[in-house]
Parts: structure tokens; sequence; C-alpha cells
């Protein structure tokens, strides 16, 4: 498995901690699906352990091919992400992805490349960890969601595969 180098985003511009950032979140949170279930006192703690860089256009934010340890939130910009199906989605303001990858290492199956400026937001492991350990209610919050995420996108692969639920053997 290849694995991201851990300094990934250092030679695109860092914007700083996503506290600088998260009024815009909160008057935007309504499209920021995997955060809705988080109060503003929620998001504002959150927001610290978060990085936001700035991306070009054209810049590749993760490899088919390559593990990562990173969630990723769009903030503004646009970026596509290419699946090894060869469908082509867009991504926008308040996508999250890469969830998964916070629990265990995960082999990217897509290629993510902006189509704009874009900046991110992002959540390390090491950053998730850190709001377990200071903060163990809302790393719970945050581990339900990713849970959930995987729950949606396992409903999605059973229809997309008309795969039967009952047929999967336990």
């Amino acid at each position: 498995m290849k694995n991201l180098p851990h300094n990934f985003f250092s030679h695109i511009t860092h914007l700083g901690s996503a506290d600088l950032y998260i009024d815009d979140v909160i008057d935007n949170i309504d499209q920021v699906h995997f955060f809705q279930h988080f109060d503003k006192s929620e998001l504002r703690v959150l927001s610290k352990y978060l990085d936001c860089f700035g991306a070009p256009c054209n810049y590749t934010l993760f490899k088919e091919g390559y593990a990562s340890h990173y969630l990723i939130m769009i903030l503004s910009g646009e970026a596509a992400l290419k699946s090894v199906n060869g469908h082509s989605y867009k991504l926008s303001f308040g996508t999250t992805i890469g969830g998964i990858s916070l629990v265990e290492p995960y082999l990217w199956e897509a290629t993510c490349i902006t189509t704009k400026p874009t900046d991110v937001a992002v959540m390390t492991k090491e950053s998730l960890n850190q709001i377990l350990l200071h903060h163990p209610r809302l790393g719970n919050k945050v581990l339900l969601n990713i849970i959930e995420l995987m729950s949606a996108q396992y409903r999605q692969s059973v229809m997309n595969h008309s795969i039967q639920p009952s047929t999967i053997e336990n």
C-alpha cells in the first residue's frame, strides 16, 4: 500500500486553523451534511483541530491507489472526483470526503483534482485522536458521523450492484 507523504499538503498554501473560517461554515451549515448534527459550540471546538489549505486549479488532493489518513471538506472552489469505474463527480462547498481513512488506512479508489482554486479544511487521524482525548463526546460524535457515511456508502453500493443484503454472510 502506498501512503501519501505526511507532508502531502506542505507545497500548497496553508491558510491556518479552520477556526478562522468557522463563521462561514456555520452560516452555510445546511449545505455541510457531515456537520449538520453539530451545534455551533461543537463546531467552534472542532474547527480548532482542522487545518485549512488553498490549492490551485488542477491540484491533486488525493490519488487513486494511495492510502491516506485524513478527511477533506471543500470550503470554496470545486474539485472533480474521478472514480476507477470512469464516473466523474463534481465536489463543491460542504462536500466531505475521506472520513473512513480516519478509522483505518483507506486505499483511494478515485482521484480528486481541483477544477478551480479551492480551499479545503483537513482533519487528520492525529487531530481526531486529539479530539477524542480532550473532547471525548465530540470525538464520538465525529466517529458516529463517519459510521453513518460508511453505512450510506454501503447501502448505495448494495443498490448499485443489485446485491441482496440477506445474501451477505455474517
